[in-house]
């Protein structure tokens, strides 16, 4: 998997200022165990090439890079190192095509619409896009996404506040990114537990899960009927039929034969169940491969978890 798309299923990439080999292994799991699997060291001093060196001699699957080199030797050493990606600072000419030499995936902060179409020019399409001191951030977001229609953002925004929800449905947008994911004071108070919290609440947030609606399996056209007339009648939810089930507004689903789940299924809608999936599948959830069901434009729109919850089969659904 390239580092785009697991940018992407991580939603979140935290850059953390770290300056001890043994510190940067403790913060890593903290990351992963709060259900990420990504994260940018910034440069400091040549212990941050160690630091990356040493999660990814652990951690092979960790996305991992390093923010803020400002010169050829560094981007050669962030190769080296193993770093998977760098993150520039200002769109330089000397350490793009450093990076494009080393073959190293590099992301540079663009400042305006010109900065994007000269990156354009190298033949790049990923970049950072600082949203500090923007007064409407969803506003210009979504203003580049339609000029850049072929260009993925990594959004630096130090206070997201209720944006999450918004970043986690645009695809163009791989991932949100700041010091405010693991804060400084956390790394250096060692409040390893607090980091790991931190992380999962952000996640949850950007996931934004919601009951979307109760599937009720029965036997026959017959009973799906019934059972459908009955909702209609006792609490007044119209019904909407089409040729597997009858909705009841859009609470409860009754299916016309039995499917997935010995009693039915619990829907629950996401802003990304790309995202979702893969987060649920780092905090150890399986998914039945078999239910994968994709929109026309290719987006994820509905997958089933393997395991039943009180004998209800569980789906993710995108949320419109």
């Amino acid at each position: 998997m390239k580092n785009i798309e697991k940018l992407y299923e991580n939603g979140l990439l935290p850059i953390v200022n770290i300056d001890d080999e043994c510190e940067a292994l403790k913060i890593a799991e903290a990351i992963m165990d709060g259900g990420l699997g990504c994260l940018a060291i910034r440069f400091q001093n040549e212990q941050s090439f160690e630091s990356v060196a040493k999660i990814k001699e652990k951690y092979p699957n960790l996305t991992v890079g390093i923010v803020g080199i400002f010169d050829k030797e560094q981007v050669h050493k962030a190769k080296k190192y193993n770093s998977d990606f760098i993150m520039l600072s200002s769109l330089d000419d000397n350490l793009l095509n450093s990076a494009i030499d080393e073959e190293i995936d590099v992301y540079p902060l663009c400042c305006d619409e010109s900065d994007i179409s000269k990156l354009k020019e190298y033949g790049l399409k990923t970049l950072i896009i600082n949203l500090e001191g923007k007064s409407n951030k969803k506003t210009y977001i979504d203003s580049l996404r339609y000029l850049f229609s072929d260009v993925k953002f990594i959004v630096i925004d130090e206070n997201p506040k209720d944006n999450l929800s918004f970043y986690s449905k645009c695809k163009d947008v791989l991932a949100v990114s700041g010091t405010w994911v693991v804060p400084n004071d956390y790394v250096k108070n060692k409040q390893y537990k607090e980091i790991s919290e931190r992380i999962d609440k952000n996640l949850l947030s950007m996931c934004d899960f919601r009951l979307a609606h109760v599937g009720i399996n029965c036997e026959n056209l017959e009973q799906s009927k019934k059972v459908a007339n009955s909702f209609e009648k006792i609490f007044g939810f119209e019904q909407n039929e089409n040729p597997g089930s009858i909705f009841n507004a859009s609470y409860i689903e009754v299916l016309k034969m039995p499917f997935l789940g010995k009693k039915g299924h619990i829907a629950i809608s996401t802003n990304s169940v790309d995202r979702a999936k893969a987060y649920l599948e780092r905090k150890g959830i399986s998914f039945n491969a078999d239910t994968l069901n994709y929109t026309s434009e290719g987006i994820l729109q509905t997958v089933y978890t393997k395991d039943e919850i009180g004998e209800f089969a569980v789906h993710l659904v995108r949320r419109k």
